[in-house]
């Protein structure tokens, strides 16, 4: 069929009188897309003398091998020439015979080609000698779809060393220029599905071109350049053609978002594609724009968000789908880790595609840069709800506004790539992190303000920064224009604390859960019920755990994945080197006079103590900064421990991050995050290497860190700053809340009392304490020691009173009183028990910290805790809580299944009486615990000594306790006759809040009350107000009693001679 019955079908014949007249105009168009001239174009036959030169078979020659057509159909063995090609019949015809193509004559040849409606029934053999084509394009040869025939006319152009200089450039002309008018005006040629054909294109990514794999690159830059430069009819339909081919990536996309799906791989390069060509990256971000922005969830269903949502993670977590951990108790561990590093090996596939994608479209141009950062930093701002308490309230509402935790964790990770430059080893590139961007915002008054000077994330100026701001931190002086680390060191931080650390917090609440179920597993079996009912149950149970195994298994497969682990921390461990400059550096200065800018020019050395000046750039850095550092930290030392020893010396840095913050509140004003950063450190402790006799060499960098970091020195007076301040963290946090923050430092204290160096820093803030115990200020230690016995009693009074109403229900349970009970009742009661039982589990696991740590220090360190100030109270305390463990009420604690709520009596009384033998050596103690009238009697001691011999302690340490008996005894006989003089004792003489004998009376300045110094003193402890009036009072403000004084010891001195 020729080109003249090919315009027949053509409905655009219908504007012409005949089919000749649109012949011409198509010549023409065709023509005028090529850059000829009217004259030329306009001409249906060129006038000029048919002359076939040498120089003209050469060009004729080459036409046809890149373009695979032909007017001569003689069959001349030569070498030059393709085996086959499309004998073009009308344009013979108008040529008047011509069996050549040249240059002239080649845009009516291309137009007539792409015009064919079967190009295959023109194929002729040409019988070249050779055997030019290659297999793959004879193939081509009759190729229908005129994109396609293009693009292989351009490869072989490429690929073709006999190509004819002068020709090869009009060659490249015609060929870009045809291709230009498939995508403008498609209906010119009849060219059908014109976005079916460039994604079939893309699919293939330049497959066919071996030489040069850039080939389809090349192509579409050529092809697509006038997108950008103009808004004309034609530009806007080349335009629609790209983004109608978006739209049926994106119906892909949405087709296979499945992890293991090949295809998706396959989609993703054409959106890779275009994130390599300014104009087409421009098409993809103004199609990935999402109508809605103000939805977060909208996000994730654009085309860029698409390729963020394909995870292992399931899009809802009660819901599902699970594909990756079908029936997971059925499998074995071995097959849960085989199919998690088959997850990993596709999540780090995609994500380094996604990154590339980001990376591409951010080293393109301005204006292409702008758009993605802006794209990210809309997304982030849109999902804000995601990092708010409600999350943790309504996950169901935060799933249906908000883009879901598989979208997050894999934009972390893509963020996190770009972040590699300066997060790699020893670069200072993190130094060039502008921490003024936080709060510039607040000083433009439009977009376009922010959009010049690179300021892309909004609201920022609202966080809660670590240390708050005065009028002088504002930032008033002229803008400057952002950098790209700044942005995208912002843009991370904020996409961690909304998505990857809310991720993480769903993953611990789903490993709750699954104890949860677990546990009503075990009641189910356990229960009285028949053997159908029971059945029944256990298998709607079963079904619960394999559901919530599937989900946990997809998660931990999602957040655990190697690269995420290791670039999350090594950023966390560049965060550390900026924060600890910014905190301690002098050098942080204008970057330039007429600017706002501060700067970092240098790495300094960290110095503690820290200087009284807070540094005004902490006033620009928002909590959530070093909030994520410490919740990776955490995450990895529960879930992937070794990730933080394989930070090697970059866990230096997060030692040096922890400490300054600890150190005062100064730097970090929020006591909760200052907590949390206790936490952070005990989860950088060797937990597994308990001892430095054996230390594991697995843990060789996280022992270093405690031992031989050069800051180390200060991680005791570090834990007892935060000790302390957690008391001042006000009544928003629930009572027993302080408890779960001091846990680890317990821990803490407990792994760094091995260490010399820590030992001998404990020792000297406690004389520290004793040198200065009446200061205006508590010493640190006395405040810590303080606190420390107010725990141990709080938390082993509570134990003790809990562990008393448990018996007290097992007995009922026992003596069949719940048997008469209705099933709801039984229910009601079981449940109650089991709750008592998670409180009482609490506090004995607390109760254990306390006085363990209490045992601890009073192996080296006793006159603090035998001082006046403190002596009573801790005397008291052992003496009260012996009783309850050894004498007659002990019965009432004998409950079932101790071990279930960490109830262990003998370890406490073991401990309780080493206390005593590690305090005995000083007569103020011993004094003390005879002083105690309410707990103390003589036989306290021989029963605790019976149970040492019970419970086989070691000879020795049985033998020093009973030497300590036999000197309190004699005290107490010593005691016994002071009591007898002090009861008679004048009213005046008298504390008036102990009722006891004063040996130092002080008047309080305020309510003129006279009390003993001791008991002020304890007083002013916890409370630094006057017990009588609530006036401010310190321990400098007290006045002696000289004159009382002198009676009270008159007196005695005259009643000990009676």
């Amino acid at each position: 069929m020729d080109g003249s019955s090919n315009l027949c079908n053509n409905p655009f014949v219908a504007l012409f009188e005949n089919v000749e007249q649109a012949e011409v105009f198509a010549i023409g168009a065709g023509a005028s897309g090529s850059g000829l001239t009217t004259q030329q174009n306009t001409e249906c036959h060129p006038v000029k003398e048919i002359t076939n030169t040498e120089n003209q078979l050469k060009q004729s020659y080459m036409i046809e091998r890149i373009f695979l057509i032909t007017l001569d159909t003689d069959k001349t063995p030569v070498e030059e020439r393709p085996r086959q090609c499309v004998f073009l019949d009308n344009l013979v015809t108008l040529l008047d015979g011509q069996d050549w193509i040249d240059l002239y004559t080649l845009d009516q040849a291309v137009f007539e080609r792409l015009t064919l409606r079967d190009p295959w029934s023109h194929v002729i053999n040409t019988k070249a000698k050779g055997q030019y084509l290659q297999p793959e394009v004879e193939g081509q040869i009759g190729e229908m779809r005129a994109l396609h025939y293009l693009y292989n006319c351009f490869v072989r152009l490429s690929s073709d060393k006999m190509a004819l200089p002068d020709a090869k450039e009009k060659v490249l002309e015609i060929i870009i220029n045809y291709s230009k008018l498939c995508l403008k005006t498609p209906e010119v040629l009849d060219v059908e599905n014109t976005e079916k054909q460039v994604l079939d294109l893309l699919i293939g990514l330049g497959q066919d071109c071996n030489d040069n794999p850039d080939c389809l690159l090349k192509y579409f830059n050529m092809v697509a350049v006038e997108i950008g430069d103009a808004n004309s009819d034609d530009v806007l339909t080349m335009r629609a053609t790209f983004l109608n081919v978006l739209a049926l990536v994106k119906q892909q996309m949405n087709n296979f978002l499945q992890l293991d799906d090949p295809r998706s791989l396959v989609y993703m390069n054409v959106i890779v594609f275009f994130s390599k060509i300014d104009y087409l990256a421009k098409v993809l971000m103004d199609f990935s724009w999402p109508v809605d922005g103000v939805n977060g969830k909208v996000w994730q269903d654009t085309l860029i968000g698409s390729t963020l949502t394909i995870s292992c993670v399931p899009p809802h977590p009660r819901r599902g789908p699970f594909p990756f951990f079908t029936n997971p108790s059925q499998k074995t561990k071995r097959d849960h880790d085989s199919t998690e590093q088959r997850l990993w090996l596709s999540i780090n596939t995609l994500n380094e595609k996604v990154y590339e994608i980001f990376l591409n479209m951010l080293k393109l141009s301005p204006e292409v840069k702008h758009k993605v950062l802006q794209w990210l930093a809309d997304c982030l701002h849109a999902n804000e709800g995601r990092g708010k308490m409600v999350s943790h309230f309504d996950p169901d509402l935060v799933h249906q506004l908000n883009a879901g935790d598989g979208f997050f964790i894999n934009l972390s990770s893509v963020l996190l790539r770009l972040c590699k430059p300066f997060c790699a080893g020893r670069s200072t590139n993190i130094l060039k992190v502008q921490v003024e961007y936080t709060m510039a915002q607040q000083f433009f008054t439009s977009a376009h303000q922010c959009t010049i000077y690179n300021l892309h994330m909004k609201d920022l100026h609202k966080e809660t920064m670590l240390v708050r701001r005065s009028a002088e931190n504002e930032v008033c002086a002229s803008p400057i224009t952002f950098n790209l680390v700044t942005e995208i060191f912002f843009l991370t931080e904020k996409c961690l604390s909304i998505g990857l650390n809310a991720a993480n917090e769903n993953f611990l609440q789903l490993n709750q859960q699954l104890h949860r179920i677990e546990q009503v597993y075990n009641d189910v079996i356990n229960s009285p019920a028949d053997g159908a009912r029971r059945s029944s149950e256990m298998r709607l149970v079963k079904e619960e755990m394999d559901k919530g195994m599937a989900v946990f298994l997809s998660y931990k497969a999602a957040l655990t994945e190697p690269e995420l682990v290791e670039m999350s921390l090594d950023f966390h461990a560049a965060s550390a080197i900026l924060l600890s400059q910014l905190a301690t550096s002098d050098t942080c200065r204008p970057s330039d006079s007429n600017t706002m800018s501060l700067s970092l020019t240098q790495l300094n050395e960290v110095r503690l103590p820290l200087t009284q000046d807070i540094p005004k750039p902490l006033s620009f850095i928002p909590e959530f900064v070093l909030n994520n550092m410490i919740d990776s930290i955490i995450f990895c030392h529960r879930f992937k421990e070794s990730a933080i020893e394989a930070l090697g010396e970059h866990l230096d840095h997060l030692m040096t991050v922890f400490l300054i913050f600890m150190s005062s509140s100064r730097y970090l004003n929020n006591p909760h995050l200052r907590a949390k950063l206790a936490e952070a450190l005990e989860a950088v402790m060797p937990l597994k290497a308990k001892s430095l006799n054996s230390p594991l060499v697995s843990s060789y960098n996280m022992h270093r860190v405690f031992s031989k970091h050069r800051l180390s020195v200060h991680i005791s007076q570090c834990v007892l700053n935060v000790f302390v301040a957690i008391e001042m963290t006000g009544q928003s946090v629930e009572f027993e809340q302080k408890f779960n923050y001091r846990r680890p430092m317990y821990r803490i204290l407990e792994y760094i009392w091995q260490f010399e160096l820590h030992r001998n820093a404990l020792k000297r803030l406690s004389t520290e304490a004793e040198d200065t115990i009446e200061s205006s200020d508590p010493p640190l230690f006395l405040k810590f020691i303080n606190l420390l016995i107010n725990d141990a009693i709080f938390v082993l009074d509570e134990a003790l009173q809990h562990m008393t109403q448990i018996k007290d229900k097992q007995n009922e349970k026992d003596s069949g009183i719940w048997n008469d009970l209705t099933d709801e009742q039984r229910r009601e009661n079981e449940n109650n028990l089991k709750q008592l039982g998670m409180i009482v589990r609490f506090f004995n696991i607390t109760s254990h910290d306390t006085v363990n740590t209490l045992e601890m220090l009073t192996r080296e360190i006793k006159t603090i805790f035998t001082h006046d100030v403190m002596v009573d109270r801790i005397a008291a305390m052992l003496n009260f809580f012996l009783l309850h463990l050894v004498g007659s009420k002990r019965k009432e604690l004998a409950v079932k299944n101790k071990d279930e709520y960490e109830f262990k009596p003998h370890e406490l009384v073991s401990t309780i009486c080493q206390l005593y033998v590690n305090l005995g050596q000083n007569d103020n103690f011993c004094l003390a615990v005879t002083r105690d009238g309410r707990s103390y009697s003589d036989s306290l001691f021989p029963l605790a000594e019976k149970i040492l011999q019970r419970i086989h302690r070691p000879p020795n340490k049985i033998a020093e306790f009973t030497l300590l008996e036999r000197k309190i005894k004699a005290v107490a006989k010593e005691q016994k006759i002071e009591e007898k003089i002090t009861n008679e004792a004048p009213e005046e003489f008298l504390d008036t809040i102990m009722g006891t004998l004063m040996k130092d009376p002080v008047i309080l300045p305020s309510s003129r009350q006279v009390v003993d110094r001791s008991t002020i003193a304890r007083h002013l402890l916890s409370d630094q107000n006057d017990p009588y009036d609530r006036s401010p009072l310190t321990m400098d403000m007290l006045i002696p009693h000289t004159e009382l004084r002198e009676k009270i010891q008159q007196w005695l001195t005259e009643n000990k001679a009676c």
